[in-house]
C-alpha cells in the first residue's frame, strides 16, 4: 500500500538518519492514514448507519455540498469500525494507533475507535492535508465531552492549527482579512452566509502561533467570539497575542 516514493526513502535514509527517518516517515504515513480515515468517516456520513448524523446536519441547515467541501463526517457507533477500515488498508495497529483515530486500550491490550457514534470535521494543516479530527457528540444531553479532538501527534498539534485555513485563505488574502470564529459549526455558518475568510482556533484557545500562521495571509483579523463571559475572555485575550504582531484588531 505504499508508493515507490515511501520505500525508497526508507532505503536512502534509514541508516544515515534514523532520528530524521523516524520523523519523516511519522508524518508522511500519518497524513496518508489520516486522509484514508477522512474518506471512511465522509462514506459512513451518506450510509444508512450514518442516516441520524447525516439529519441532524441538516437540520442545522447544512447542505450536502457544504457537508462534502468541508469533509465532515461520521464515525460509527461501534468499537472498531475504524480499526477494521485501517487494517483492511494493511496497516498495523501502532501505525492506526500513532495517530490518535484509535486509541489503545492497555488493560486490554486491544484497540478502539476514538470517535465512536460522533460526527468527525476533518483538520486540515497549511498545506491542506488532513492530520486529525475534532468530533461531535449527536446527544443533546449526553454526560460525555461535547467535543474530543485528535491527541497530539507528531503531525497534529492543535496550537499550530487553524480550522478551514485552506478554504478561507485565498479570501483572506483577497480582502486583506480574516474572521476568528469560536469553533467548527461557527466557521460553517460564516461561510455558508458568504464570509468566506471565516476560521477557528483548533484547541481550546487562540495561540501566538496561529496568529503568526494568519499574519502570512492578511494583516486584519476579526473576533466572532460569543458574547457570554468565556467568549469576552477570549477576545481579550487574543487581542494580547494580536497586538503585539502590528496587526489590526476588530471585534
Amino acid at each position: 500500500n505504499h508508493s515507490f516514493f515511501d520505500i525508497s526513502f526508507i532505503i536512502l535514509y534509514k541508516v544515515k538518519n534514523p532520528l530524521f527517518f523516524t520523523q519523516k516517515c511519522d508524518k508522511i504515513y500519518g497524513e496518508k492514514l489520516s486522509k484514508f480515515f477522512a474518506g471512511f468517516f465522509e462514506k459512513s456520513l451518506f450510509a444508512p448507519e450514518g442516516r441520524r448524523a447525516l439529519d441532524y446536519l441538516h437540520g442545522r441547515g447544512i447542505p450536502d455540498d457544504i457537508i462534502r467541501k468541508f469533509r465532515i463526517g461520521y464515525s460509527p457507533d461501534e468499537w472498531d469500525a475504524a480499526v477494521k477500515f485501517g487494517r483492511s488498508l494493511g496497516y498495523s495497529d501502532e501505525e492506526m494507533a500513532a495517530t490518535g483515530t484509535v486509541r489503545k486500550n492497555e488493560e486490554r491490550r486491544s484497540l478502539y475507535d476514538h470517535f465512536k457514534g460522533r460526527l468527525t470535521f476533518s483538520i486540515w494543516n497549511e498545506n491542506g492535508k488532513v492530520v486529525g479530527f475534532s468530533a461531535r457528540t449527536l446527544e443533546k444531553d449526553a454526560p460525555v465531552a461535547k467535543y474530543v479532538n485528535t491527541p497530539e501527534t507528531p503531525i497534529f498539534k492543535k496550537g499550530n492549527l487553524l480550522y478551514a485555513l485552506p478554504i478561507a485563505r485565498p479570501e483572506m488574502r483577497n480582502l486583506n482579512m480574516a474572521i476568528l470564529c469560536e469553533g467548527q459549526l461557527d466557521v460553517i455558518a460564516m461561510h455558508r452566509a458568504g464570509f468566506t475568510c471565516a476560521v477557528a482556533p483548533q484547541g481550546t484557545g487562540f495561540t501566538v502561533e496561529q496568529a503568526r500562521i494568519l499574519k502570512r495571509s492578511t494583516q486584519k483579523i476579526l473576533l466572532g467570539f460569543d458574547s457570554d463571559n468565556a467568549g469576552q475572555k477570549a477576545i481579550l485575550r487574543a487581542i494580547e497575542l494580536i497586538l503585539p504582531l502590528d496587526m489590526e484588531i476588530g471585534v
